[in-house]
């Protein structure tokens, strides 16, 4: 391939097209196949997404009230919330990033669930790409972990813009490359990298608007870089991790060795779905294992909720679980949250819905549906979760279950709980 590139541009010879085009690095886009079966159809789409979510850069009041209508016609994605101050409700989001917006519709739940928003998203946005049928080689980030910055009271002024400019400037230079905009996009990724609640996650936000141009470095694809393609990651940058030139230099590396014959891979979206399938003895083939230290600050948060519709209203929702848990906990001591979930089964004759797990974590639903309702009395500054496990009511809590049944019988939303103040 490189002595017919040389033949072509200098010494006069006709350029082969068919060959270029079916050469494995150009193939999976440009080829010879049906184009049913050309690989990685979903990258179209997520490229036109990106393109048009930039134009609301300035336009982010629209979109976020967007979202939230999402969020109430739908009953897997919850409401987004800030919170102010810690340990206080706060109150409906009022800003986002582009990143978490891909990551609304990239995260852990179904394949028809993530069309379904992906969907209502790209009608909104003008989208004129169709939503894929398949999710291959997508990195999904953790349901843990969906927002690339952190709550109001965690961060800095400028946090949001700043991801919105790293969006902007890896769009531009995947169009222009040239050595401002390559500049331009070292200073930013360096300076977003240092933001709370980014860690690696950032080159999978990069890798879901360019899956062309760049590389994910989720925990999956940095085990089968190391490992299978045995290249070695620069963390050169914050907190031991890659440097914006680091990134690039991994970046270049591979493109090189994607021309290779017979080379393991010759793309970047091959690259993430063969990582998606790799298998080395401690890892999982899973793609959920996106930033390896997410955990890092992270706030203690349930799982997504995954599970048929018919199965679903044989459990209370979160929001019917509320009440009842606070109770439970009205002693003022701490209580190991599993201790009072199992009370709470008990209590409703509800231990023989065990059976009804999630696929994700194998956890019993009813556990998981306890858990969002203990996190959403935490936002309302109702408990405390004093160590990890424990659970327990804060005065304000014991505030609360001090007012007249008439009066707590009113608070039948989660949002509800967020505002109620002491009289």
């Amino acid at each position: 391939m490189a002595d017919a590139l040389i033949d072509f541009a200098f010494n006069n010879e006709s350029q082969d097209i068919e060959r270029f085009r079916n050469h494995p690095y150009w193939k999976g886009r440009f080829g010879d196949l049906d184009v049913n079966r050309r690989s990685f159809r979903w990258t179209t789409f997520y490229e036109d997404f990106a393109n048009k979510l930039l134009a609301f850069r300035n336009r982010r009041n629209e979109l976020v009230e967007y979202i939230h209508k999402i969020a109430e016609e739908v009953d897997y994605m919850s409401i987004l919330n800030d919170q102010y101050k810690e340990g206080e409700p706060g109150g409906p989001l009022k800003d986002i990033c582009p990143f978490t917006v891909f990551g609304i519709f990239n995260r852990g739940l179904t394949d028809d669930n993530r069309k379904n928003i992906g969907l209502k998203l790209a009608s909104f946005l003008g989208v004129s790409e169709a939503v894929p049928d398949s999710f291959e080689g997508i990195p999904v980030i953790n349901n843990q972990r969906t927002w690339f910055f952190g709550y109001a009271y965690r961060r800095e002024p400028n946090d949001i813009e700043n991801l919105w400019e790293m969006f902007a400037r890896a769009l531009e230079y995947s169009d222009t490359d040239n050595t401002k905009a390559r500049s331009e996009f070292l200073r930013i990724y360096d300076a977003t990298a240092k933001q709370w609640g980014i860690g690696w996650n950032l080159t999978m936000g990069l890798y879901w608007i360019r899956p062309w141009n760049y590389p994910t470095l989720d925990g999956q694809s940095q085990s089968y870089i190391k490992n299978k393609l045995k290249l070695q990651i620069g963390l050169n940058g914050f907190k031991g991790r890659c440097s914006g030139k680091d990134y690039l230099i991994l970046l270049e590396t591979l493109e090189t060795r994607f021309q290779e014959e017979g080379y393991p891979v010759y793309s970047f979206p091959e690259l993430s779905l063969s990582s998606w399938l790799y298998k080395e003895s401690g890892t999982s083939v899973h793609p959920m294992a996106t930033d390896p230290d997410y955990l890092e600050d992270s706030e203690e948060t349930p799982s997504v909720d995954e599970i048929d519709a018919d199965l679903k209203n044989l459990i209370p929702k979160f929001d019917d679980l509320m009440i009842p848990l606070l109770r439970k906990l009205q002693d003022g001591q701490d209580h190991l949250s599993k201790d009072i979930y199992n009370a709470l089964k008990a209590d409703l004759k509800l231990e023989k819905f065990d059976v009804i797990t999630l696929e994700s974590t194998g956890l019993p639903l009813f556990d998981n549906r306890a858990a969002w309702a203990k996190s959403y009395l935490k936002r309302a500054g109702l408990v405390d979760l004093p160590t990890r496990g424990f659970v327990r009511v804060r005065d304000r809590g014991k505030d609360f279950l001090a007012q007249s049944d008439t009066k707590i019988s009113q608070f039948t939303r989660f949002t509800d709980f967020f505002s109620y103040s002491v009289e």
